[in-house]
Formats: C-alpha cells, sequence, structure tokens
C-alpha cells in the first residue's frame, strides 16, 4: 500500500487528471476499463486521501457512463468484439459493485438502456460449436465470465447463471439445473456433465458395427467412457458426433448400452449410447 501511494500518487496523477487524457474522451474503446479502474483506486484509498480521491471520481464516473453509451449503444452490442467485453464487463461489475457498497448507488451507471442487454448479445454471439464469432484480432475462445452473474441479480434474467453453468470448468462443458430460493440466491438442484467428445481423428468401420451392455466405471470422462462389462473393462472413444439423445447424463455406476465401431486408431469408439 505504501509502494502504491508513493508511486501513483506521486508520479501517475498529472496525466490521469489532466483534461487532455485519453482515457477522458468516450470514443476510446479502453475508456470503460480505464475509468472503472479509476473508480477502485479512488475507493480504496478514499480515506488516505479523500480530496483527491473525490476529484477522481467526479472525473472518472461521468467519464465511465459516457464511454458505455458510446460503447454498448440501446443494445449492448460491443463493436470491439466478445474478447475485449468479457474484460470490460468484469471491470464494470467491480467498480458498479464497489460504488454501491460505498454510497447505496452507481449514479446512474447501470441504468442506462445498453447495460441489461449487453450479457445476451455476448451469449448470441456463441455458436453450437461451442466457439463465439470472431473478428477483428478477437479468438473464437468462450470463456467463463463471472459478471453474469452480476448481470442476473441486476435484471432477474435467470438463463444468465444457466449458460454461466456450461463453463464452470475449463475444457469441460456441463448442464445445470438451478432454482431460485427464498434467500434471493439461486441454488444448484443438478449440475451434469453434457460435453460430447472430441474430433474424430480415425475412420471408424461400420461393418464392425456392435452393441455392449454394462456399467459405467471410475475413468470415465468427457472424451472416453470407461464401461464394465461381463466379459471386462472396456475404453470406450467419445465423439463429438456421438448420439446421446438418449443418454443425457453419464455418472460412476449407472447402466448403459453402447453402440460402438472400430476405428482406424485401433479404438472402439461410441456412435449411440441408451439407459
Amino acid at each position: 500500500r505504501a509502494k502504491i501511494e508513493e508511486k501513483v500518487f506521486a508520479y501517475s496523477l498529472d496525466g490521469v487528471l489532466s483534461d487532455a487524457a485519453s482515457y477522458i474522451n468516450p470514443a476510446s474503446g479502453w475508456n470503460t476499463t480505464i475509468t472503472s479502474g479509476m473508480i477502485l483506486g479512488a475507493l480504496a484509498f478514499y480515506e488516505v486521501k479523500p480530496e483527491l480521491c473525490n476529484t477522481l471520481l467526479n472525473k472518472a464516473i461521468p467519464s465511465n457512463r459516457a464511454g458505455l453509451q458510446r460503447l454498448l449503444g440501446t443494445d449492448g452490442s460491443d463493436p470491439m468484439g466478445t474478447m475485449y467485453w468479457r474484460n470490460f464487463v468484469q471491470m464494470e461489475m467491480l467498480s458498479v459493485s464497489a460504488l454501491k457498497a460505498a454510497y447505496r448507488s452507481d449514479f446512474g451507471t447501470s441504468e442506462y438502456e445498453g447495460y441489461p442487454n449487453t450479457p445476451t448479445w455476448y451469449i448470441h454471439l456463441i455458436g453450437n460449436s461451442g466457439r463465439t464469432f470472431a473478428f477483428g484480432d478477437n479468438n473464437e475462445n468462450v470463456d467463463t465470465v463471472p459478471a453474469m452473474f452480476f448481470f442476473s441479480a441486476l435484471t432477474g434474467n435467470l438463463s444468465l447463471p444457466y449458460f454461466e453453468l456450461q463453463l464452470a470448468e475449463t475444457g469441460q462443458v456441463i448442464t445445470g439445473a438451478f432454482y431460485r430460493g427464498a434467500d434471493s440466491y439461486n441454488h444448484a438442484a443438478k449440475i451434469t456433465d453434457s460435453t460430447v467428445g472430441a474430433d474424430v481423428n480415425a475412420t471408424l468401420d461400420t461393418s464392425s458395427r456392435t452393441t455392449v451392455a454394462g456399467i459405467v466405471a471410475n475413468g470415465t470422462g468427457s472424451t472416453v467412457i470407461k464401461l464394465q462389462t461381463a466379459g471386462g473393462l472396456m475404453e470406450i472413444k467419445l465423439d463429438r458426433s456421438t448420439d446421446l439423445s438418449s443418454c443425457r447424463v453419464l455418472y460412476g455406476g449407472k447402466p448403459i448400452t453402447v453402440t460402438i465401431l472400430h476405428g482406424s486408431d485401433g479404438y472402439w469408439h461410441a456412435e449411440k449410447i441408451t439407459d
């Protein structure tokens, strides 16, 4: 803390407080991220330098609001793309929450028309492939966005935490059912792994099609089933093309029937799973 006071207050404030500072102009795509950081910093050090921090807040809050209006429009879309959107909404969530904690108000920031629409804009850019539409220097990655829970509390839209549950673990897609409790929190009623295998990197021999029955064993994951059959333990690959319409959930000890095809990689591949 002493280092921050020394370096920030001694060397950085001239540029921040200048009316010519680039972040002040809401046409800057980084406006919302920078001003959110200013708000958090000013609140953190308010007791140390109240007059200075008050000056920072009086600059940052209106600039942040103006930047949001330019950035999101009325439909909540971010012209910079999803990768930058994930960055700025995290900062916005923190700064708005901090303002409400300190002043019981965010001074109209979250009341702007495009604000509650922005999380659904992000969701609508994600395709069935599980990848997002990429343009400019954005990538296709879909990462967790904790701010979805913030927006859910703000808007009452319960589909937002449902979406986030699907991305709760890196590399794994899960499906969650939840309900709103009397304590005003969302409670998970059921969470299941719904990841559908990996890309098929082998030629599958349809003439080898056969059906096996068994019990799902330990070691089953998002790309492989360990199946305990009457003849022993089988390792069966799960592919993106595996038909799971008749078996929505896999868990240890569950009896299932698997239609399998032999692959050129030497493994059996699950064509269809039923329970």
